[in-house]
């Protein structure tokens, strides 16, 4: 029963995930290189709770004031953080991780902190085709880099709209077969979600591991960074919003998609420019504990 117990708890298999990661890099980077499959996998059982009926229903405001969070406040705070705390091509790298969109594994995380998933689904699809204008001109302004359309568009196709259309033949499923209980569903979603964080931190040991000094004061910086960005947004929020939107501002008011920064940053200025990046999924993992920590108690 123990090992259920430990199936069916978020923050164990998430702390364990992160453990294994430096523990078996081997193992850790063979599930890495399928991460668009486990990711996809994730988003799939969080987005069978999103209804059809419910899309209809969402405030816009809402939405806006979702993705002016993202872009607007939590954009500038990285662009302030890198010019003022790094230099070269680190500088360059958290540029980049300023300029990309909401990450997409909000829309797992609402599901996980019982947010309100309808709006934080609306607003992610919003916020990828938003991009596909914002990252070029970003770059270009930024950087005087450009960066392939393409590759964004994939991201909003293979980790949102493809795994969206899944979600209802699962949502289907569920509610005609006794067998696909909320337990089952919950385990799948730990599994995933930790396997993410163990590919993730495990294809970036080495390099996390080659600068231990200076990825601790990098994680330090990041992680205060989203930890500051969360407590800011929900006590200037929690008089002013109700129950469940606050989770998804909190949610968008700190995570950005670091995994597509990490790439855009291979990309650009090559293997050396990424180990911020690299530490951002360590720190990402550390805030999500603190995240479930603070909300889960609350609302489940």
């Amino acid at each position: 029963m123990w090992a259920k117990d430990v199936l069916l708890n978020s923050q164990a298999m998430l702390v364990l995930a992160i453990i294994s990661g430096f523990l078996f890099p081997d193992i850790g980077s063979f599930i890495g290189s399928y991460m668009v499959v486990v990711i996809a996998m994730l988003m799939t059982v969080s987005m069978r709770k999103v209804s059809i009926r419910g899309l209809t229903s969402y405030q816009w405001r809402d939405v806006l004031g979702l993705l002016a969070v993202n872009y607007a406040v939590l954009s500038s705070v990285y662009f302030l953080v890198a010019w003022l705390l790094f230099d070269g091509v680190y500088q360059s790298s958290i540029i980049l991780l300023g300029l990309m969109p909401p990450a997409v594994g909000i829309i797992s995380l609402t599901y996980l902190l019982d947010g309100a998933l309808e709006t934080s689904f609306v607003a992610e699809v919003f916020g990828y085709a938003l991009s596909l204008f914002l990252i070029p001109l970003g770059m270009h302004l930024s950087l005087g880099d450009t960066v392939s359309l393409w590759s964004i568009g994939k991201v909003l196709v293979y980790m949102i709209i493809m795994p969206f259309i899944v979600s209802r033949g699962v949502r289907w499923a569920e509610s005609n077969a006794a067998v696909l209980t909320e337990e089952r569903f919950k385990i799948v979603f730990n599994i995933s979600y930790a396997s993410a964080f163990f590919g993730s931190i495990a294809l970036n040991r080495d390099r996390i591991l080659a600068n231990p000094e200076t990825a601790l004061w990098m994680a330090a910086m990041l992680l205060s960074v989203r930890v500051m960005m969360s407590v800011m947004t929900h006590s200037w929020l929690k008089s002013r919003l109700r129950h469940p939107l606050d989770v998804d501002f909190v949610l968008f008011s700190s995570l950005k998609n670091g995994g597509a920064a990490l790439g855009f940053a291979v990309m650009l200025f090559g293997a050396e420019a990424t180990l911020p990046l690299a530490v951002n999924a360590a720190a990402a993992a550390t805030h999500i504990v603190l995240l479930e920590s603070y909300f889960l108690p609350r609302t489940r």
